[in-house]
């Protein structure tokens, strides 16, 4: 059964993230919009956007629920404390995420790095303080997607090559 109906965005809705508790989900819009909904509720917490208002290509929550890694397709991710409704200054880029893609990224384990998917063909992956620890080539076309696994301690990417690569955690950070 439906239990909440959410429709505030003004666009369509690309990119949903909830919580560990289930209490909390974000949302983000191609209007650049992201959106914090109560679930014990149905009310929304919190609003923002960039002042570019660069649609959202995906979200995602660190493990502790107080830090929302946002995609943007103007090539740039960002991190953003929930706790202060701020954006941190460093800027993830490198990658290419333009209007003709939605790639998406995701934070790794313990949220300590970000990877990220690219429409050049790599996997890049981040420390959450910004700089970029590497790039990971091996798609002949635009990646699309990518997952961190801690328990095994692998990356998946998948891409418009229709292949799914699996990368180890050595390989990902070295």
């Amino acid at each position: 059964n439906e239990l909440t109906l959410f429709n505030r965005h003004v666009a369509p809705v690309t990119s949903v993230a909830i919580n560990m508790y289930g209490n909390l989900v974000a949302t983000g819009s191609k209007d650049g919009t992201v959106k914090l909904i109560d679930c014990t509720y149905g009310v929304e917490t919190m609003a923002f956007s960039l002042p570019s208002l660069a649609e959202v290509a995906s979200i995602a929550m660190d493990h502790t629920g107080l830090c929302l890694l946002v995609s943007y397709r103007d090539s740039c991710n960002r991190i953003w404390d929930l706790r202060t409704q701020r954006c941190l200054p460093q800027r993830l880029k490198g990658h290419r995420n333009t209007s003709t893609h939605y790639v998406r990224s995701c934070f790794g384990p313990r949220g300590s790095t970000v990877c990220g998917a690219s429409e050049d063909g790599g996997v890049y992956l981040w420390a959450k303080a910004g700089y970029l620890l590497n790039k990971l080539l091996g798609h002949a076309g635009p990646v699309y997607d990518v997952a961190w696994c801690s328990r095994r301690q692998v990356l998946a990417s998948c891409g418009e090559d229709r292949t799914v690569r699996i990368w180890s955690a050595g390989q990902a950070v070295s």
